[in-house]
């Protein structure tokens, strides 16, 4: 290959870079659910056995990061519509405590879809990782039937763009 061809592959190569959007936000469903997002990179999942409302129950989280950002959506099926309230509680304060957070703003969840609750709320809290680095997270907690949800968004610093457009992708679509 020539001087001249492998200049002109890597200038394109460079400027192809430069032209690429930051976030490439896609569509995602959450296999077996009824919830719907938009995620800036492709979600991993992977699930873990919590305890929500005094019951043992299996979380399934998806996220992604990007631009330092961690992008999360997991819900978990209660089974009982008089522990959904607790188990949006819990989930909140899970989220509060994970970052020794404080609020900084709450607000009512409002998910196209979802099954109205007092506990849905939306939480932009302020805090610090177990390392002592600063933490910064939005958080919203929802339900649909016996079904409780949370979107995330986290990092060192919030892009208030990023969240909007995540948390406001949130829906809940059969």
């Amino acid at each position: 290959m020539s001087r001249i061809t492998l200049a002109i592959l890597l200038a394109s190569t460079i400027a192809a870079q430069a032209c690429a959007p930051a976030l490439n936000w896609r569509e995602f469903r959450a296999e077996g659910t009824a919830l719907k997002a938009q995620f800036p990179c492709r979600p991993a999942g992977h699930e873990r056995q919590v305890e929500l409302a005094g019951r043992q129950v299996a979380l399934r989280i998806y996220a992604c990061q990007a631009e330092g950002l961690v992008f999360a959506l997991g819900h978990a099926d209660i089974g009982d519509p008089a522990k959904v309230e607790p188990a949006l509680q819990a989930m909140l304060q899970a989220g509060k405590g994970n970052i020794d957070g404080r609020v900084v703003d709450d607000q009512p969840s409002t998910v196209p879809g979802m099954t109205p609750q007092p506990q849905a709320r939306s939480w932009r809290l302020a805090g610090q990782l177990g390392d002592g680095r600063a933490h910064e997270s939005h958080l919203m907690v929802f339900s649909h039937g016996t079904v409780v949800a949370q979107g995330t968004v986290g990092g060192p610093a919030l892009n208030d763009e990023h969240v909007r457009t995540f948390l406001r992708s949130i829906e809940v679509r059969p």
